[in-house]
């Protein structure tokens, strides 16, 4: 509902800017189809062709999504662990995901992201640090740091 206001708001100060150039557009689309038959065929067939150009447009576009899908599955053998391998990860990469087990691709990256994150914060060294030392010892440091009181 969001964009017809966008679209209804953008015409509407379209018009209250050129109000005479947008008159004589909308007489140029109305007009013609009412006295002249053949504008109203011309006008319906650059509509039906843009509605097929749109169609391709969108057919092309998924017709490649699966073919990359597909590709990608065969080039795994059917699971990441394959493809990890071939990058010199070995089994020290992403494990446990098989790509034609239903998964998306999507949902794929998505799991392997967060085994990576996991894997981060498990490498990352565990100490009693509060979030609070953290940010004060960087400052102090650099000597920036200053403590302010409010004063009343």
């Amino acid at each position: 509902m969001s964009y017809l206001k966008i679209i209804f708001y953008g015409a509407l100060a379209l018009f209250e800017r050129h109000p005479i150039f947008c008159t004589m557009m909308l007489l140029l689309i109305i007009l013609p189809p009412i006295f002249s038959e053949v504008a109203r065929w011309i006008m319906l067939g650059m509509l039906v062709i843009t509605i097929l150009v749109i169609a391709i447009v969108a057919w092309q576009i998924r017709r490649l999504k699966r073919k990359f899908e597909n590709e990608f599955k065969n080039a795994t053998g059917g699971g990441f662990n394959t493809f990890s391998s071939n990058f010199g990860g070995g089994n020290t990469g992403f494990t446990g995901f098989s790509y034609t087990s239903g998964m998306t691709l999507e949902e794929l990256v998505r799991k392997m992201q967060s085994e990576a994150d996991a894997r981060q914060q498990a490498s990352q060294p565990q100490g009693n640090n509060t979030n609070d030392d953290i940010p004060r010892r960087n400052i102090e440091d650099k000597g920036e740091y200053v403590d302010f009181e409010e004063i009343k």
